[in-house]
């Protein structure tokens, strides 16, 4: 078995890949990723979050401020194009 693979359900923008008890996202500089260690019941978050309601996850949560805030979008030098209320930057 892999050691990494990708959910095919997941919804949210900022989902990576994951591990059994790790999910990847993104991370807050470019090319980074996040690692969200669950010791207890990882699907659980994955389908709430991941794959369901991703805009209330709390790590979605962050990220979207990082990205929503043009203070925080001119410090971050992004890699792939973003979109950020409807525009592409």
């Amino acid at each position: 078995m892999a050691r990494y693979y990708s959910s095919s359900g997941a919804q949210c923008p900022f989902y990576r890949m994951e591990e059994p008890n790790t999910i990847h996202c993104e991370g807050v500089i470019p090319d980074s990723t996040i690692q969200l260690y669950i010791k207890k019941a990882p699907a659980k978050y994955r389908l709430r979050y991941c794959c369901g309601d991703w805009k209330c996850c709390p790590i979605a949560k962050m990220l979207w401020g990082l990205h929503d805030d043009p203070k925080n979008l001119r410090m971050m030098t992004l890699t792939r194009p973003y979109q950020v209320r409807g525009e592409q930057i």
